[in-house]
Formats: structure tokens, C-alpha cells, sequence
């Protein structure tokens, strides 16, 4: 899966938190379909130029709200 991210800078907005609703918002829309894997940390970090905590913090997010699960060993998945 592909990731197109783009953080808006100069608004009051956290970009975790500008990440968080774009994915919430591709989860809820079917554009990332249900059971689908997400991209590593890893993988948005080195596409996005976002720092890994940044990253973490949005994918928390997602998890504490149940748009998204973590299987050990496997990452995520929505």
C-alpha cells in the first residue's frame, strides 16, 4: 500500500494529527479496505520525511479509536 501524504505547514494543526485524519479518513472512505496492511513507521517515515515519532503518535491515535489494529511481529493493519 502507497501512502500520499502531504502535511500542511503554518496551520495551527499537529501534523500527527493531520495524519491521523487523513488515514481515518481513507479507512472510513474504503480507500484503505477493511483487514488491509498499512505501511511500516518505517516506510511512511522514508516517503513522507515525517519523523518516526510523528508517525507513532498517529498510528496510537488510530489504534486507541479502533480504526486500526497491531498484530506483533506483523504491523498494522486497518
Amino acid at each position: 500500500m502507497l501512502l500520499t501524504f502531504y502535511p500542511k505547514r503554518g496551520i495551527n494543526e499537529p501534523v500527527y494529527m493531520q495524519l491521523y485524519e487523513h488515514m481515518r479518513k481513507e479507512i472510513i472512505t474504503r480507500e484503505i479496505g477493511r483487514g488491509e496492511k498499512l505501511p511500516s513507521i518505517r516506510e511512511i517515515s522514508q516517503s513522507t520525511g515525517l519523523s518516526s515519532t510523528t508517525i507513532e503518535s498517529a498510528y496510537f491515535q488510530l489504534l486507541t479509536e479502533g480504526y486500526i489494529l497491531s498484530l506483533p511481529k506483523s504491523g498494522y493493519y486497518a
